[in-house]
């Protein structure tokens, strides 16, 4: 028996930033988003099959408004429960895995220079997940490396000529 304990990082924004990427000139293009993973859904692809969970995109057509897509996206994400001290299986993201898929699918053809959706997560304990994180919301996670650029400075040149590397490491400490 034991105890597996590791860190994450990543970039959060939440489902009001979400909504916010979506632009006038984004309409059609998620209009057809929506509408084609359904019918994949109802075709039996396997890739969007979790999209008919989504019961809101299900009110999307040709004629929706701005407003009105960005109203049904917000309603695909509901979150259930409250946080608390060591979490719940009460407090979770409904079709998470969906809505990662929809978003992903939505920032590839309209955002292609963001870096990808790792993951659309529900934090739930801030002792077991931290207290940095927004807990019981929503969260779009980006990886933070594909947003940042790290570079060698003169003084870690010379201690890779010292002595043969200068690789950051990660680790974890866990107190009794």
């Amino acid at each position: 028996m034991g105890t597996d304990v590791y860190s994450e990082s990543g970039i959060i924004t939440g489902i009001d930033e979400m909504i916010g990427l979506i632009r006038k000139k984004d309409l059609k293009t998620v209009i057809d988003i929506c509408e084609s993973g359904l019918s994949a859904a109802a075709a039996g692809n396997e890739s969007f099959s979790c999209l008919a969970d989504l019961e809101p995109l299900k009110t999307i057509n040709k004629k929706s408004t701005i407003e009105e897509v960005r109203d049904v996206l917000f309603e695909c994400v509901k979150v259930h429960g409250e946080p608390t001290k060591y979490g719940s299986d009460e407090c979770y993201l409904e079709n998470e895995y969906a809505v990662a898929v929809l978003w992903g699918e939505i920032l590839s053809e309209t955002r292609p220079t963001l870096p990808s959706l790792n993951e659309v997560r529900i934090f739930d304990s801030p002792r077991y997940n931290g207290w940095d994180v927004p807990l019981g919301e929503a969260c779009f996670i980006f990886d933070s490396s594909d947003c940042f650029i790290t570079t060698l400075s003169d003084r870690g040149k010379a201690l890779r000529r010292a002595i043969g590397h200068c690789e950051t490491t990660e680790w974890t400490i866990v107190s009794y």
